[in-house]
């Protein structure tokens, strides 16, 4: 799941961009699209190199299809693999970031602020969310004594699970208490005002929230953990609206 995410990231930055509410499904869509049709050439070039079962029976099932052919190529490939992981990594903590900034900014609504106000401290000259920047580093570097790659993204993997349930709840809630809201993008396929899309999305969430290892529970849940008491002592001694 860890190499499909990114994509959603996009609307973090719907401040940083020109008319968001058109170029953001765009552009997510176009990004999907063509990542959809790299995936799918890369799955059918690897099952032409090798069996199922070998490729199943390998760690780096891309890297030993391309080996069997040019063992050059296999190594070369695996850096790739690298610099594209590492690619998505700083997507997320660039996206994490500007999340952080969102919950913290104060919009006038004094209601409105889920996170102290500190958290929307930015760069006098380029408007970068640094201190938001700074804790989502943080947070990663305590990640690390893991080790294990495939843990790390599994941790994010069920993080994202749990968001994008989250998401596709609060778009069928909106949809049914605010219709007449003006939506510059309108998620299609409709039964009975009910979105035929997020129920799908919910559903297909639930299914892979349940296919990660212990140890992956268990270092998701302690986040999870901290976040929601970090929301218990943001509301009992900051107040509501974080200051």
């Amino acid at each position: 799941m860890f190499s499909y995410f990114g994509f959603e990231n996009i609307v973090n930055l719907a401040e940083e961009s020109r008319e968001p509410e058109k170029t953001l499904p765009k552009a997510i869509f176009i990004s999907l699209g063509v990542s959809t049709i790299l995936y799918l050439l890369v799955s059918l070039a690897a099952m032409a190199l090798l069996s199922p079962k070998e490729l199943g029976a390998s760690d780096a099932a891309l890297m030993t299809a391309a080996g069997k052919s040019s063992v050059r190529l296999g190594n070369i490939l695996g850096g790739i693999a690298l610099f594209s992981t590492a690619n998505t990594a700083l997507i997320s903590l660039v996206g994490a970031s500007r999340i952080l900034y969102g919950m913290a900014a104060h919009s006038g609504d004094k209601h409105s602020r889920a996170l102290p106000a500190f958290f929307a401290k930015t760069l006098l000259k380029r408007k970068t969310p640094w201190v938001a920047s700074i804790v989502v580093l943080t947070a990663a570097l305590l990640l690390l004594p893991i080790a294990k790659v495939e843990t790390l993204a599994s941790v994010s993997s069920l993080a994202t699970m749990i968001v994008f349930i989250g998401v596709n709840s609060a778009l069928i809630a909106l949809r049914r208490s605010d219709p007449r809201r003006t939506r510059p993008f309108r998620v299609p396929i409709s039964i009975r005002d009910m979105p035929v899309l997020p129920v799908l999305g919910i559903a297909i969430c639930l299914v892979i929230l349940f296919q990660f290892s212990t140890i992956v529970y268990i270092v998701g849940g302690t986040f999870l953990l901290v976040t929601v008491l970090s929301f218990y002592f943001r509301e009992r001694y900051f107040g509501i609206d974080g200051k």
